[in-house]
């Protein structure tokens, strides 16, 4: 990792950085940019200061060597840098001045009145280091939410996670964002935190999983509320999204399902039954060898209401795997099925049962 290391002022120049940092004035561009290289490979902190006109240069050349020049050598003591960085006219140097802020001691005041620039990218530069105070203050956090940026919102919250006091009030005001990467992220923080979903948070969360259109927001919130649903006994949403799953929501849904115990579940195992995911349930029983997953592959498989693809899935996932009995007296019922494809898996299960067994 690279330290960085304080510029000494000009008088404590070297003979060889002297030399050269006083060619980058010079008439002849060649010269100059010959003095840039070499004053990299000196690799002279002292040198910073004479780097700092060139980031106003007409040549974009020099502009982002003088930029890799500060990203390098800014250290503790070189506050006043900073300082006439963040006043430049340019964007980016302002910019720049919020990367680097950080490194030079009491540059804190400097990175508010950045926070406050007009240009949103400096802003938000600003507030990436403001941001990363520790330990982070709530009221830090909740001014940033008032940023317009939605870019500045979106870290704010991001931020929560390291923060202290009353993350739930934070957490709220983030949920009510106009901008659906601010509530995601919001969201986001929800799932990461080890604590349970905050009681005043509840109906907010619940709205984003009970929004009709498939989105990453609804899936996020529908694996917060689902465990909760699921200790209170309240399954109707837990039954309407088994109902029509999106990809997402089926990879949820089989995330949740693997961790509870819906076996004895009525109101689940009737959703799955007739779930527009016929993929669902047979991922589910996949590789369960307990007598309750075999009698429910076999109920499946000789129900002729059920979806053909799910009773397929079925007999496809049964191959090189223990049967049972009444799941074989099935396949042998459907291998003579009018559904060929059916008909088909049954046979091919019946043979692979034969071969393992011989």
């Amino acid at each position: 990792m690279r330290r960085f290391f304080d510029a000494g002022p000009v008088g404590r120049l070297s003979p060889m950085v002297r030399q050269f940092t006083s060619r980058l004035t010079d008439k002849d561009v060649r010269q100059r940019r010959r003095a840039v290289r070499k004053l990299f490979e000196l690799d002279d902190p002292a040198a910073l200061p004479s780097f700092i006109p060139l980031l106003n240069d007409d040549d974009e050349w020099f502009r982002a060597r003088a930029a890799d020049a500060v990203r390098r050598w800014v250290g503790s003591s070189n506050l006043s840098e900073v300082e006439s960085l963040s006043i430049s006219e340019r964007e980016e140097v302002r910019r720049l001045a919020a990367e680097v802020a950080l490194r030079a001691d009491g540059s804190s005041a400097l990175l508010e009145k950045l926070s406050h620039d007009v240009e949103h990218t400096v802003r938000l530069e600003a507030w990436r280091s403001i941001l990363l105070a520790d330990p982070l203050n709530q009221s830090i956090i909740l001014t940033a939410l008032t940023d317009p940026n939605n870019a500045i919102r979106r870290i704010a919250v991001q931020a929560v996670g390291r923060s202290e006091g009353d993350r739930a009030e934070t957490l709220g005001l983030a949920l009510k964002d106009s901008h659906r990467r601010v509530v995601e992220a919001a969201l986001d923080q929800l799932s990461l935190s080890s604590s349970p979903l905050p009681d005043e948070l509840f109906e907010q969360v619940a709205a984003f999983a009970d929004i009709e259109k498939k989105s990453p927001l609804k899936v996020v919130a529908l694996r917060l509320i689902l465990p909760i649903d699921w200790v209170n006994a309240e399954f109707s949403r837990l039954a309407a999204t088994i109902d029509d799953p999106s990809t997402d929501e089926f990879r949820a849904l089989i995330d949740f399902l693997q961790d509870v115990d819906w076996s004895d579940n009525k109101v689940v195992v009737n959703a799955l039954k007739s779930s527009e995911a016929p993929n669902l349930l047979p991922r589910l029983l996949r590789g369960r060898k307990e007598s309750w997953a075999q009698n429910l592959a076999h109920e499946i498989l000789v129900d002729e209401e059920i979806a053909p693809l799910m009773r397929l899935r079925l007999l496809e996932d049964a191959h090189g795997r223990e049967c049972s009995s009444d799941l074989l007296d099935a396949a042998n019922s459907l291998a003579s099925s009018d559904h060929e494809l059916l008909a088909q898996a049954a046979s091919s299960l019946l043979v692979d049962v034969e071969v393992r067994t011989s």
